[in-house]
């Protein structure tokens, strides 16, 4: 099992810490973020209009989901697929 840290990114730059969680693979971690944000969306659209989940495992950046689409990307790192 790996490790994966999860975050919670704004437009504005700020990060919201959402913990670490051990899971299988990066494929697991990256599911796990999409249903993270269909929950936000369902609860708290308005408020996180703008956010991003980003995905790491120690300093690898595995990927990121944003709230504007569930689909997610895989990422050596972030802001390039």
């Amino acid at each position: 099992m790996r490790s994966y840290h999860f975050s919670l990114r704004n437009g504005a730059g700020d990060n919201e810490n959402l913990g670490y969680l051990a899971m299988v693979d990066d494929e697991e971690a990256l599911s796990f973020g999409r249903s993270v944000i269909r929950d936000i969306k369902s609860e708290h659209a308005a408020s996180y209009a703008d956010s991003v989940i980003e995905i790491t495992e120690g300093d690898r950046a595995v990927g990121s989901v944003s709230l504007g689409s569930e689909a997610s990307q895989r990422q050596d790192k972030f802001g390039q697929a």
